[in-house]
């Protein structure tokens, strides 16, 4: 690449930073600009670019992963022409070594030299199927609107417990005690916003089941993971939706599993680091939650797992330990039923085992 452009993302605007370089020489003095991060704003970066650069196929725009900040952009730059690569803001923190100095033109300029060095690594955007990013829009709604049904229901409980111990207190002291009205009209409003939820995350699972249904490939990809009984439909549509269909991982159930947090990894160094192999916090918590439900449901319905589980048992491993094994066993079993189009066969693993257990007697 011979222009390689470092964009620092905020919500209204976008700091960038040029190199000219040849291979990992920089050729020229860096130039930086900020533009506003809507239309207008793109537009005035493509003629900025084009001033120093005619050839689109020469340069290369490098930003960090910020969601909702860095999509408009990313799909301007896209049907442009242009190649623009997403990378992971944690990857490029911990590769451009120490600094003191932190501004947002700083950071684009920290953002360009990381491209320069590592653009052989490169992963260029591409607009996801559309239907999965509604079914991935869809799901998170259906997440949050949980997330504050749990709230609301916990914030009423403590609010009772609370007024329960000062009442106690009043009664115990000889003071007088008048009833709040106030708590029968906030459990009458939370017990309907409650149910205002309900009602929302029936909607949502519905128009969640409408893009299933209307996409063959993610049909036929979700009536493969449901077919293992104790796998329900959300951890289906998690999978396929932070997998996009199984695509960003390329079917890799090492990858998959890795991003789950539940791949173990040791840490080993000299004669003194000597750790045995644990999963990393470094993970999708809300995946890995639903992964391990799915998990323990498996091992009570699915004679397969059952009997996978039992057999880490058997071996010594505590529990925990053999239900993050039965998690990563479950993700590969997934992986390859999807990438054979095949649904799940009880009988499959235990014919193997018992035609293993044939040819070596």
């Amino acid at each position: 690449m011979d222009l390689i452009v470092g964009i620092d993302f905020s919500k209204q605007k976008f700091d960038v930073t040029a190199i000219f370089c040849e291979d990992l020489t920089e050729t020229k003095p860096r130039i930086c600009n900020q533009f506003a991060n809507d239309l207008k704003g793109f537009k005035e970066l493509a003629k900025w670019v084009k001033k120093n650069s005619e050839n689109a196929q020469s340069i290369l725009f490098c930003g960090e992963k910020t969601g909702i900040y860095s999509t408009p952009l990313c799909l301007f730059l896209y049907y442009s022409g242009y190649d623009m690569w997403l990378e992971n803001p944690y990857q490029i923190k911990h590769s451009i070594g120490l600094q003191r100095l932190k501004t947002d033109k700083a950071d684009s300029g920290f953002i360009a030299e990381y491209a320069m060095r590592h653009q052989d690594q490169k992963v260029t955007f591409s607009p996801s199927d559309p239907a999965i990013e509604d079914m991935r829009e869809l799901f998170q709604f259906r997440n949050d609107l949980l997330v504050e049904k749990s709230k609301m229901r916990i914030r009423m409980k403590e609010k009772k417990e609370a007024n329960a111990k000062v009442l106690e207190i009043k009664k115990y002291c000889g003071k007088e005690i008048k009833k709040k009205d106030i708590f029968d009209y906030m459990d009458r409003a939370i017990d309907k916003i409650i149910k205002e939820i309900d009602k929302q995350l029936m909607l949502c699972e519905k128009k969640i089941d409408m893009f299933i249904n209307a996409n063959q490939e993610i049909k036929e990809n979700y009536d493969i993971i449901t077919s293992i009984k104790g796998v329900a439909r959300m951890n289906a549509i998690a999978l396929i939706v932070v997998t996009l269909n199984f695509k960003k991982f390329d079917y890799d159930s090492r990858k998959i599993a890795c991003y789950y947090g539940v791949a173990p990894f040791g840490r080993y160094s000299g004669s003194s680091v000597r750790c045995s192999p644990h999963t990393s916090s470094m993970a999708n918590k809300q995946l890995k939650a639903l992964l391990t439900m799915a998990a323990m449901s498996a091992k009570l319905h699915c004679p397969v797992i059952e009997m996978y589980y039992k057999s880490r048992i058997a071996r010594g491993k505590k529990p925990m330990v053999a239900l993050n094994d039965t998690k990563n066993k479950l993700l590969h079993i997934i992986v390859a039923m999807v990438k054979n189009k095949t649904k799940y066969n009880p009988q499959y693993l235990i014919e193997r085992k018992n035609e293993y257990n044939y040819r070596i007697s």
